[in-house]
């Protein structure tokens, strides 16, 4: 037995009244330096044009992070989506988008009516 507490994203406290603002306010804090050499990550607002903060390289060219705090793998995948479309939509100049999500995926695979489904993993990383 571990001598240190099982904690989970699920056990923070809510930040501007969400579990899922909390996150990505976290994410941020300890993420935000982990940006391309010679840029600054830009924390953004909502809307948030689909990142909650990015970073410009001196050519224009914009990467983006976004935080996602959601149950389940279709919540997941419905709300990855959702953001992709908004970034392409509002941001044109941005290259890469970097997802920070609070729980690992599954790598194994079931089997339903026969049939050898996708990993968890398998259907967000493509």
């Amino acid at each position: 037995m571990s001598r240190f507490p099982v904690t989970t994203f699920g056990t923070l406290r809510p930040w501007e009244g969400e579990q899922s603002r909390a996150f990505e306010e976290l994410s941020y804090q300890l993420l935000k330096r982990r940006v391309p050499a010679g840029t600054v990550a830009i924390r953004t607002g909502n809307p948030d044009g689909g990142v909650e903060w990015y970073a410009v390289e001196p050519d224009g060219t914009e990467h983006g992070w976004q935080a996602k705090h959601v149950r389940g793998i279709e919540a997941l995948l419905t709300a990855m989506t959702d953001s992709v479309k908004r970034v392409a939509k509002e941001r044109p100049t941005l290259r890469t988008l970097t997802f920070v999500i609070s729980w690992n995926l599954g790598t194994s695979r079931q089997i339903r009516n026969g049939a050898q489904l996708k990993s968890q993993r398998e259907r967000v990383v493509r």
